[in-house]
């Protein structure tokens, strides 16, 4: 499923789920990916203070009664809905700004400089959405609209040793 297919789902995922749910306000679609090869439907959501079980089980049911997001994915598929964990995506240039400092993945739809992937340390997000990264080539930056990927970097070496 290309990007701008998926960008469409999140679309229409956010507006489903966008009036909230019971005890909960102010829900995100954060990312979804399709995994071609088990036929799954991965959806990323995340509030204000986090997601819980409950949340999810919630939205995967608000999700499986939508019909045009049935029509949207034809034949049969799964719907796997979580948190974005710590290694989250990341999709809009506000969620970049979140954060500025850490370790990013990011892959492009088409090459900006020479490059369509980098790794490095997040640097700066401009108000015209351009994402920069200090990778190990030097400094190098995109728009948030040639964005096919993205995502944080968890340290997991660092994180058992202390």
């Amino acid at each position: 499923m290309n990007r701008d297919k998926l960008n469409k789902v999140i679309e229409l995922i956010q507006k489903i789920i966008d009036p909230g749910f019971p005890g909960i306000a102010g829900l995100e679609c954060i990312d979804v990916e399709w995994v071609g090869n088990e036929r799954a439907l991965r959806v990323f959501i995340d509030g204000p203070e986090g997601v819980n079980l409950d949340t999810c089980a919630a939205v995967s049911h608000a999700l499986n009664d939508c019909a045009e997001l049935e029509s949207m994915i034809p034949g049969s598929w799964n719907l796997e809905v979580s948190s974005p964990g710590l290694e989250r995506p990341l999709r809009r240039a506000e969620h970049f700004r979140k954060f500025i400092g850490a370790t990013v993945n990011v892959n492009l739809t088409e090459k900006i400089s020479d490059r369509r992937h980098a790794k490095g340390k997040l640097l700066d997000v401009t108000n015209d959405e351009r994402v920069t990264l200090e990778t190990e080539e030097g400094p190098w930056s995109f728009p948030v609209a040639k964005l096919h990927r993205a995502n944080i970097v968890f340290d997991w070496e660092r994180s058992q040793t202390t």
